[in-house]
C-alpha cells in the first residue's frame, strides 16, 4: 500500500516537472447545408423555356434526433390548400442526404452534399429504394464556394455537379446549398430541354436563432 502511495507521489512530481502538452486546437465546425427546425418554408420559382413559371412551397414538418447524431428532417410540399409529404432527409456532419421520399423508403442515403464542403470532393451517389432496388446512379462533385444571386437574396454557396443516369439517359444537375437554407438554385439539363429553379423566399423555423 505504502509503494503504491509513494509511486503515485513520485508520478506527481514528475507530472509536475514535465512541460505541458501542447493543446489540441478545436475541432472544426462543420456547416449544415439544410435547416433543423421545425416551421421553415422555402418558396421556389421553376422556370422552363417555352412554357410558364411554376412556383412551389416547401416546409419542414418535423425534426427528430437520430443515434447517429444526424437529424432526421421530414419536408412537406404545399399542394392546394394543404400539405402532401415531399422528403425526409438526414442532416449532419457527413452531409445532407435524403433518406425517403414519395417513391418510398431508400436503402442508403441520396447524397445531395457531403461535408465537409470543400472544392473539388468528390462522392458516388446511389439511388436504391427499399424493394426495387438500384434504379438511378450519379457521380457528385462540390466546387466554390462561390456567390450566387437568386430573387431571395445574394448568398455564398457550395455549388455541387451531379452527373446522373437513369433508363440509359444522362441528366446533368447544378445545384447550388447554402449554409443553414438548403438549396437556393438548381439548373437541370435533360435531352428535352433545361430547367432552372430558384430561391424566391425563405423563412427560418421557429427555434431558429439569428
Amino acid at each position: 500500500m505504502r509503494l503504491l502511495a509513494a509511486l503515485a507521489v513520485g508520478l506527481v512530481l514528475v507530472t509536475a516537472d514535465a512541460p505541458a502538452a501542447p493543446v489540441a486546437p478545436p475541432p472544426r465546425e462543420v456547416a449544415h447545408y439544410f435547416p433543423t427546425t421545425v416551421g421553415a418554408r422555402w418558396v421556389y420559382v421553376l422556370s422552363r423555356e417555352g412554357e410558364r413559371d411554376i412556383e412551389s412551397e416547401l416546409e419542414v414538418t418535423a425534426v427528430r434526433n437520430r443515434r447517429d447524431g444526424a437529424r432526421a428532417v421530414t419536408t412537406y410540399h404545399k399542394y392546394g390548400a394543404g400539405y402532401v409529404p415531399y422528403q425526409m432527409l438526414n442532416v449532419s456532419a457527413r452531409g445532407v442526404g435524403v433518406v425517403a421520399a414519395i417513391g418510398g423508403d431508400f436503402g442508403e442515403p441520396f447524397w445531395l452534399l457531403r461535408t465537409p464542403a470543400e472544392a473539388g470532393k468528390k462522392w458516388d451517389v446511389v439511388l436504391d429504394i427499399v424493394g426495387v432496388g438500384v434504379v438511378r446512379t450519379a457521380k457528385a462533385t462540390a466546387h466554390g464556394p462561390e456567390w450566387v444571386e437568386v430573387p431571395a437574396g445574394k448568398y455564398r454557396a457550395v455549388r455541387v455537379e451531379m452527373d446522373l443516369t437513369f433508363r440509359d439517359e444522362r441528366r446533368v444537375t447544378t445545384t447550388w446549398y447554402a449554409a443553414g437554407i438548403g438549396m437556393v438554385k438548381e439548373k437541370v439539363e435533360e435531352v428535352n430541354g433545361t430547367t432552372v429553379e430558384v430561391l424566391k423566399s425563405f423563412t427560418p423555423g421557429k427555434d431558429a436563432t439569428p
